[in-house]
């Protein structure tokens, strides 16, 4: 009964971080980035979609660039940056490593598809190449990385070991050899 509320306790924590967490996070990058950038806020959303509105000026690309990337770039920054001792914190945040690592995975199939006159719409990355025209081997290039990164610090977590400690599953270590 124990680990059923303890699989229970881990659904219900992957849930609110993929439905509010991570969302949250995302536009909050967008609104953060669009205030220092002097951009004017108009609407910031959670439900049922999540989305942040700003006016920003047409001629500044750079801000644009900025605003668009920040809500990819910020929860993957701090998940990076923040490393919990207690389980269902680190568990938190390795969901958030994961959902950062389909984000970067996703905008460099849209650039792909982009490149390819396949427009996935919505996409932070494909709105900021819709409004600059170029850039897309720079963005490519960017979710690489960010896709290397990620994988990296998912892989150095060691997230079976940490799940299989929590639920205090024995292995036998001669079979595993």
């Amino acid at each position: 009964m124990k680990d059923i509320l303890k699989y229970a306790g881990l659904l219900l924590l992957g849930l609110f971080v993929a439905v509010i967490g991570y969302p949250l996070l995302h536009e909050t990058g967008h609104w953060i980035t669009a205030i220092l950038f002097g951009a004017e806020v108009t609407d910031f959303k959670l439900f049922p979609l999540p989305y942040v509105i700003c006016k920003t000026p047409i001629d500044n690309k750079a801000s644009f660039v900025f605003i668009g990337l920040s809500g990819l770039y910020l929860p993957a920054v701090l998940s990076l940056i923040i490393r919990p001792k207690s389980f269902w914190l680190w568990y938190g945040n390795l969901i958030v490593n994961g959902i950062c690592l389909l984000s970067f995975i996703i905008s460099l199939a849209s650039v792909i598809l982009y490149s390819f006159g396949i427009t996935v719409a919505n996409e932070d990355v494909i709105q900021i190449l819709m409004l600059c025209g170029k850039g897309s081997i720079a963005l490519a290039i960017s979710a690489i990385f960010a896709i290397a990164v990620m994988s990296y610090s998912i892989i150095k977590q060691k997230p079976i070991n940490r799940i299989i400690n929590y639920f205090e599953i024995p292995i036998n270590k001669a079979s595993a050899e």
